[in-house]
């Protein structure tokens, strides 16, 4: 008795690729980022083995650091750069709003600290230059 001949020997593999992408989209200026994408590749050969290849992208945020899918880019509140880290983000203590390292304003004295962003900085700044007593804490978080 002859071997049935394989109906799917003749035919080229079978390629199958899914893509999946994260992206971040700004509630306010509806901006979009992408920070991820997982590339998976399945090839089915006429014999029945199978290859999966899966690849990664990930994205470097603008102070150097990398992102996976789960983690956030932020935006400075001051200076408007985006594609940060979270590491880098700091909230003023009074209004709340987030701003890089680079652009908080860090005011101390006896009593304590504050970070402050640059508006809420130059509120203080004024009403502190103003007012009879010395401490950092003069009018604003009162």
């Amino acid at each position: 008795m002859a071997d049935v001949p394989n109906p799917y020997a003749s035919r080229p593999s079978v390629n199958q690729r899914t893509t999946s992408r994260t992206t971040i989209r700004d509630y306010f200026s509806d901006q979009r980022f992408d920070i991820g994408e997982v590339v998976e590749d399945t090839t089915i050969d006429p014999q029945g083995s199978r290859t999966a290849r899966l690849s990664r992208v990930l994205v470097r945020t603008m102070d150097g650091r990398v992102v996976s899918e789960q983690d956030a880019v932020y935006a400075c509140s001051d200076c408007a750069r985006d594609g940060l880290h979270q590491a880098v983000m700091r909230e003023c203590m009074h209004c709340g709003a987030l701003s890089c390292a680079r652009c908080i304003r860090h005011v101390e004295d006896q009593e304590g600290s504050l970070r402050l962003c640059r508006s809420c900085y130059r509120e203080w700044r004024w009403e502190w230059l103003c007012s009879f007593r010395p401490s950092i804490h003069a009018n604003l978080l009162g």
